[in-house]
């Protein structure tokens, strides 16, 4: 499960050395020496109470193309440093609705707590309220571990029929990552060593000042001066009208990626759906070239694991996309879907297939 425990060290940890650590938690430390303990306090206290009162929603951010396919839903899932999947939804959506019609909808963490169990359950409200009998799960980057996670919890909770799971240059856990990317995942293990660090919104501030400094270093130094203050005033913003992932929800998703167990999750997918509903068919979308997922092994490894399962996977690449910039990979993924798109539809029939004759010759899950 994606459930956080910070008292267990990470395995990936014990790759970086003791004296970087050291290195790093002084960093940290002093970053958050420059408040005062009583502010410090303050903060985390009320970022504490925050995290209590959010809660995950479910978005429905587009109806089927065709509405008599309003009984399926597209269920969308972000990966590492977002707080809700509306971008993969507006660049990828269309083109997976021209393989499996169905309403288009973007689980939002809200900053609550990371837990398949939880966001299954946000999605089982929705789908009886909207009466949605099917649903397809697309996660990108680290959000297609959560997806698949979900898909576990679906196929053991519910009557739903999991179509097609698709996963957007997803890392096969820590060790799916590039090796940098791995050792900078490490740092969110080193952040909630200090206490207190999860939800300090000082800490977030200079994180996230951080990984937009290119935004404020390329001019001369009058014009940095300026651009500056304009994103530091961007994410003061952003970070008070809770728009953006806090400290706590970015420890959650890198130990989604850490703690990740894609083999005996495909395989509870398989042990969960009864003989009666079509095991769902499985997609696999890579970046080559991407410098934070290594693609060609997690794609190979994923699609090793639902083999080993009789799930059909199958892998494609978008050789123009940018795994940071969804929307400038909007054409090569359209090209990637279009290139799978029969293929993809010929293995969900024969998926359906196989099941109605299990079942006696009924197709009660049709697929559009």
């Amino acid at each position: 499960m994606l459930e956080k425990n910070i008292d267990t060290p990470l395995p990936f940890v014990e790759k970086i050395s003791r004296r970087h650590r050291r290195g790093t938690l002084a960093g940290f430390a002093l970053l958050l020496a420059a408040q005062p303990i009583a502010i410090y306090g303050a903060d985390i206290l009320y970022n504490y109470q925050v995290e209590a009162e959010s809660s995950v929603d479910i978005d429905i951010r587009g109806e089927a193309i065709d509405e008599s396919n309003n009984n399926s839903a597209l269920i969308f899932f972000n990966g590492f440093g977002t707080n809700n999947a509306s971008v993969p939804v507006k660049y990828v959506g269309p083109a997976m609705q021209d393989i499996i019609d169905g309403q288009l909808w973007s689980v939002d963490y809200g900053n609550a707590p990371l837990n398949a169990v939880d966001i299954t359950r946000h999605i089982l409200e929705e789908a009886e309220k909207q009466n949605v009998t099917r649903v397809s799960l697309i996660g990108y980057s680290a959000g297609g571990i959560i997806a698949i996670e979900v898909a576990e919890q679906l196929t053991a909770e519910s009557s739903l029929s999991v179509e097609l799971i698709t996963a957007i240059s997803t890392p096969d856990g820590i060790d799916g990552l590039q090796q940098d990317k791995q050792e900078e995942m490490s740092l969110t293990e080193t952040i909630a060593l200090i206490p207190g660090a999860t939800h300090s919104t000082h800490l977030r501030y200079v994180g996230e000042m951080f990984a937009r400094q290119e935004q404020f270093t390329q001019g001369t130094a009058i014009d940095n001066i300026t651009d500056f203050n304009r994103v530091s005033n961007h994410v003061l913003t952003a970070l008070k009208d809770n728009r953006l992932p806090q400290t706590w929800l970015l420890v959650d998703q890198a130990l989604a990626i850490a703690n990740a167990d894609l083999s005996s999750d495909i395989s509870s997918v398989r042990s969960n759906t009864r003989t009666t509903r079509p095991l769902p068919v499985m997609l696999y979308l890579s970046s080559p070239g991407s410098g934070m997922v290594n693609d060609s092994l997690s794609a190979e490894s994923i699609c090793n694991y639902a083999a080993q399962n009789n799930i059909e996977c199958y892998t494609y690449e978008a050789p123009g996309a940018i795994h940071s910039r969804i929307d400038l990979g909007e054409e090569s993924y359209n090209e990637a879907l279009a290139q799978a798109k029969h293929v993809i539809i010929n293995a969900l029939e024969r998926s359906k297939d196989k099941a109605a004759i299990t079942n006696g010759g009924s197709t009660a899950y049709k697929v559009q």
